[in-house]
């Protein structure tokens, strides 16, 4: 189990985890995952950190603590506590926007494969836009934010139709483009998110507005800080702080901002506890819009890769989020995430208790843990020719997901095995 804990409790022999967060997103950076050993911990108290994600399924007390499995199907049955959603308290309030005739019919769900050449598309051209976007406001010129509507309804069409086209264009973006790959992402999140917790195509549109330029302040603030991999100074720290209110504002000085977009910009690092930033804002203060963005924004970071580290599998990662649940986030959001996503989301590569070895192209919300894989590695990880199974519709304990694999690890590339 993946757990949070103040620095004070560090001992010789835990194992630290990278949770792939910067200073500002969490407290604590460790170079890579390692037992601590020595005086190491003590160096890390004296740099002044105020807490560490440990594993503790690792290291002398492996054998006290719950199994991954047990945590997964805990954070599976937590799922059903509460299945009726709280639509008073998602809905925004209804307005003139766009004509979204052609919107609402995108609302009939289509196979993967057939969604798969459109999703690449409109993550292409809104790429592209991203690019410009970060350009326009480091050259000190007015971001084009009319321009992104065609965009982000696009988003929303192909959301409508297949999310999880969308979401797999996560597995085909470099390292070395996180800067703009990360706003799109979060934009394609937001969007999946927003629709499975109910908001109409008109709402999905301003969250997904608002999580397409959440980040834009950071383009005001020096690359080296952005992407330092260690501890920021105060100075450095402030800066990067500083950042949804230099997006606020540059977001601000458009004509015809809805609220909800400018709210989602200025409060997605909020935390349901007080702690986040810019305002301290708490509960049901921070906006409905901003507490989708800064789910979709934590897991996007987690699970990408960096300059600086590897990616995060995206089980580790939820179960993360889930143990931030209540106070980074609003209760029950990180629940109603891991089943919109699934706990293996499409294109995770994830191992069998049978020894095979294969790519997830579909969740079933309602069983987390058994989404379909289409399977590519026999028992020895030799390739076999690739076949689709549906893990709800078989018993056999053999097809068990056990692990989620690192996909650069193995040498695979799950998009070659989707549609």
């Amino acid at each position: 189990m993946i757990k949070e804990i103040p620095v004070e409790d560090l001992r010789s022999g835990m194992y630290v985890v990278d949770t792939g967060l910067t200073w500002v997103e969490k407290p604590f950076l460790y170079s890579r995952e390692g037992v601590l050993r020595g005086r190491a911990a003590d160096n890390v108290r004296r740099l002044g950190y105020r807490s560490a994600f440990i594993d503790t399924e690792k290291g002398p007390k492996a054998e006290q603590v719950e199994s991954r499995v047990a945590i997964e199907e805990a954070i599976a049955e937590s799922l059903e506590r509460e299945k009726a959603l709280i639509r008073g308290a998602l809905k925004f309030r209804k307005r003139p926007r766009l004509d979204l005739a052609e919107l609402s019919r995108a609302r009939k769900r289509v196979p993967l494969d057939q969604e798969m050449e459109a999703a690449r598309k409109v993550y292409t051209e809104s790429l592209q836009f991203a690019r410009d976007i970060v350009k326009d406001v480091r050259m000190g010129r007015q971001v084009k934010y009319e321009e992104a509507a065609p965009l982000v309804e696009n988003v929303i069409e192909s959301v409508m139709r297949n999310e999880d086209a969308l979401m797999s264009m996560k597995q085909l973006r470099a390292y070395d483009e996180y800067t703009y790959t990360h706003s799109i992402n979060v934009a394609v999140i937001s969007a999946v998110f927003g629709k499975f917790l109910g908001l109409s195509p008109e709402d999905l549109l301003d969250v997904a507005r608002a999580a397409l330029f959440h980040d834009v302040g950071k383009a005001r603030i020096p690359e080296p800080i952005i992407n330092k991999p260690g501890r920021l100074t105060d100075e450095e720290f402030s800066k990067v702080k500083a950042h949804p209110t230099e997006g606020f504002n540059i977001i601000k000085a458009q004509a015809r901002v809805s609220e909800h977009v400018l709210r989602g910009v200025l409060e997605h690092h909020e935390k349901h506890n007080g702690k986040g930033y810019p305002r301290g804002l708490t509960g049901a203060q921070i906006s409905t819009a901003a507490r989708i963005i800064g789910v979709a924004d934590v897991y996007d970071a987690l699970t990408s890769r960096r300059v600086y580290k590897e990616p995060m599998t995206s089980n580790k990662a939820l179960k993360i989020m889930y143990g931030l649940g209540g106070r980074d986030f609003y209760p029950l959001h990180v629940e109603r995430f891991i089943k919109c996503l699934g706990i293996y989301p499409v294109g995770s590569l994830v191992r069998l208790a049978s020894g095979e070895c294969g790519v997830v192209v579909g969740a079933n919300p309602d069983q987390p843990l058994r989404p379909r894989i289409k399977i590519i590695l026999n028992k020895d990880l030799l390739p076999k020719t690739p076949h689709v199974i549906d893990l709800a519709a078989i018993e056999s304990t053999g097809r068990k997901i056990v692990e989620c694999l690192d996909h650069m690890e193995m040498g695979i590339d799950p998009a070659k095995y989707l549609p």
